[in-house]
């Protein structure tokens, strides 16, 4: 697939918007051919979408964008000069900020896009089939469910910290049944042991309630 040449000169031709009040998200679109890139701003701003858009022919532009500036989410070419395939996804995946990644390509490979949305890639989509207010409704989509993934691993980390923290504040050591143990002495130890149990449940519930509403 051949693309324009996009020279550097060019890139200006898109501003970068600075405004980013309100329900603005700020996009970074990794794009080679700056025509394209065009259209999609044109077409995303008449479906009424409100996309703060900054443009970059290239992985590693994008990546050096990343570095300096704040954004929402990518929105990723496939076909990039110095990155292609699934390398250019794993290349933005991989960045710290962990920004959600949608693909607008043309290849329409199934098993590709199973392979991109396996390692992360929050979206598909086939650029000739891909109509703006799909774009921006994806781009939404793919922020609210990273947002969702980033709180669930942050609730996650918070219960095993507190889990660690009871083990080691309230450790229950287990006194093992004497062999000769009668019936009733059995079933005294196995109250005692729920018992135990019970009180130790209670304990975690109330540390986990607590440590996340305070």
């Amino acid at each position: 697939m051949e693309h324009a040449t996009v020279a550097t000169n060019l890139e200006p031709t898109i501003v970068d918007d600075v405004d980013v009040t309100g329900p603005k998200l700020r996009i970074l679109l990794v794009e080679p051919d700056a025509a394209s890139a065009l259209r999609l701003r044109g077409g995303l701003a008449g479906v009424g979408a409100e996309f703060s858009i900054t443009h970059v022919s290239g992985a590693l532009a994008g990546l050096r964008k990343l570095l300096h500036h704040d954004f929402d989410c990518v929105l990723l070419d496939l076909d990039l000069p110095d990155a292609s395939g699934l390398a250019a996804c794993d290349a933005f995946l991989a960045h710290p900020s962990q920004l959600p990644v949608v693909v607008l390509t043309e290849l329409t490979d199934p098993g590709t896009a199973l392979e991109a949305v396996r390692r992360g890639v929050q979206d598909w989509l086939v650029k000739d089939h891909a109509e703006p207010r799909e774009i921006g409704q994806a781009l939404r989509f793919a922020l609210a469910r990273r947002n969702n993934e980033l709180h669930l691993r942050s609730v996650r980390e918070r219960l095993l910290d507190i889990e660690a923290q009871v083990t080691r504040t309230r450790p229950t050591p287990i006194v093992p049944l004497h062999p000769e143990a009668t019936s009733e002495e059995r079933l005294d130890y196995a109250i005692n042991q729920l018992r135990e149990a019970i009180t130790a449940a209670s304990d975690v519930v109330s540390d986990v309630r607590s440590r996340l509403v305070g």
